[in-house]
């Protein structure tokens, strides 16, 4: 058996161990989170907070005066953050924003350092936050319009996706690589992530590559039965922080018109213009740009906006959300639980992403003509309902 390390050499290579291991007990969305928070932390050093020591060290156990001025140190943060305006929106962070961002550098820093930051009393830290979150303003919710599978339709006659894009045969590149047809199967990509992310209603990370490995070719199959032509997609769900991974659930895509909205043609026009060989599937994107790298969250984005502002619509309204939005209104009607099912979704949670519809209220509208019967409190007058 190997004898430990002797001295304080073998004390200091643990402490290190142990440093590293509580910087990697968070999960990689959280650990993205922290990385930009001590951005931050080390930005207000430089500029608002240049030539004051951010932290001390202890001298003691239950040192108060440390825990003081590490503590005023954070407050003073956290309030320059919530006067600075985000480069991204133009507006000052949220009072939740400048909190997780505060949490995360505090929990950080402390494992590295070897020492409590703060201590176990951050009275003044947290009645700070308090009185922020009171006199924080109302924020309108940020809009975000659904993309439906009547838009879709309509883009379809304007995209054009199945047409080659106009250049000529034989034009190539520096690489050589054919240019009208890295273009044709570029855009009949996008459409099928799009057309899938509206009928699957799927999130944008669950179909594109980014913090986990989005789905491949080997997990869609085409198949023809009794219930005619059909294309199964296994998804991979989106799991909170912190969960296992999620399995792989089929999602299925009937044969419908061609047009638009028909996903299983979006998909089938894909892989006959990419077609890739049965060995390298399990390893190639799903949804892949021209030069063979997995479609990009942002760019799936792009996508969404440029078919909203090609129908007329303000692009700023629509984001990877807006194939789920649209694709649970488009069930949201018929069948909640259907909706439920489709999105993935554990609880009710899916209602606020089905919009409402002319004809749901019109149905509404009807039913409440025709119901006459009477309610359980005019029959009984000693009951009252509690509600």
């Amino acid at each position: 058996m190997r004898e430990p390390a002797a001295g304080g050499e073998g004390v200091a290579r643990l402490e290190l161990l142990v440093r590293n291991r509580l910087s990697c007990a968070n999960t990689e969305s959280t650990r993205k989170t922290t990385r930009t928070a001590l951005r931050k932390l080390a930005k207000f050093g430089r500029g608002a907070a240049y030539g004051r020591k951010l932290f001390l060290r202890p001298r003691l156990i239950g040192d108060v005066e440390v825990a003081c001025h590490n503590e005023w140190t954070l407050m003073l943060w956290a309030e320059h953050m919530l006067l600075t305006p985000s480069r991204k929106t133009g507006r000052p962070l949220a009072v939740a924003t400048v909190s997780a961002y505060v949490s995360l550098a505090k929990t950080e820093l402390s494992a590295q350092l070897g020492f409590e930051l703060v201590g176990t009393s951050e009275r003044r830290l947290r009645r700070i936050f308090k009185a922020m979150r009171r006199a924080e303003p109302v924020r309108s919710r940020r809009k975000r319009r659904g993309l439906r599978g009547r838009h879709l339709r309509k883009a379809f006659s304007i995209e054009k996706p199945w047409v080659p894009a106009v250049g000529g045969a034989g034009a190539t590149d520096a690489s050589g690589r054919d240019v009208v047809a890295a273009e044709y199967r570029q855009r009949i990509a996008e459409w099928a992530a799009v057309a899938t992310g509206r009928e699957a209603v799927a999130r944008g990370s669950e179909l594109c590559t980014g913090n986990a490995p989005g789905p491949t070719r080997a997990d869609l199959t085409f198949e023809h039965d009794r219930h005619g032509e059909t294309a199964t997609l296994w998804l991979r769900p989106l799991k909170k922080r912190g969960r296992e991974e999620a399995t792989k659930v089929p999602i299925v895509f009937a044969k419908f018109d061609g047009g638009g909205s028909d996903t299983y043609a979006a998909l089938k026009r894909m892989v006959d213009a990419d077609p890739v060989p049965v060995s390298r599937r399990a390893k190639t994107p799903l949804f892949r740009n021209a030069n063979g790298t997995g479609m990009a969250l942002a760019h799936y984005r792009k996508v969404v906006r440029r078919i909203a502002a090609a129908l007329g619509f303000d692009p700023k309204h629509f984001g990877t959300h807006s194939p789920r939005i649209g694709g649970a209104t488009d069930i949201g009607d018929e069948s909640p639980l259907m909706l439920q099912a489709k999105g993935r979704w554990a609880g009710d949670l899916g209602k606020i992403y089905s919009r409402l519809t002319r004809r749901g209220l019109v149905r509404a509208s009807r039913a409440m003509q025709h119901r006459g019967s009477r309610d359980m409190e005019e029959i009984h007058a000693a009951f009252s309902q509690p509600a």
